[in-house]
């Protein structure tokens, strides 16, 4: 694409808003210097941040690359669900399976 006017901008800048309302980071790759010039006239440039806008696709796919390695190093980690050995088993007083047990298919014979 060589050109884009201003109603062309307008649209791009609501279009680029709504993705990242949705949480959505959008980049762009091998923009011409016209192009990007009136991107940053039209305040395209600051909404998506000069940071999304790359020379290459290579560039731009290894810049994706590292943020979502930093994102997944910023989240928080949860606890790995326990699997079936990993419970401890409790016997009731009377010996007999408790509820856990029937409930997950782990049914044993418990003796006093």
């Amino acid at each position: 694409m060589n050109f884009i006017d201003t109603s062309a901008c307008d649209a791009l800048l609501h279009s680029i808003k709504g993705l990242q309302s949705q949480g959505m980071t959008l980049a762009f790759v091998c923009v011409r210097d016209e192009m990007r010039e009136r991107m940053r006239l039209s305040g395209i440039e600051a909404v998506i941040g000069c940071t999304n806008f790359c020379d290459r696709v290579t560039d731009g796919v290894r810049a994706w690359q590292k943020k979502e390695r930093l994102r997944h190093l910023k989240e928080p980690k949860e606890p790995a669900a326990a699997g079936r050995f990993d419970r401890q088993r409790q016997r009731s007083p009377t010996g007999s399976p408790t509820p856990g047990d029937i409930r997950n298919g782990t049914r044993r014979r418990y003796f006093p």
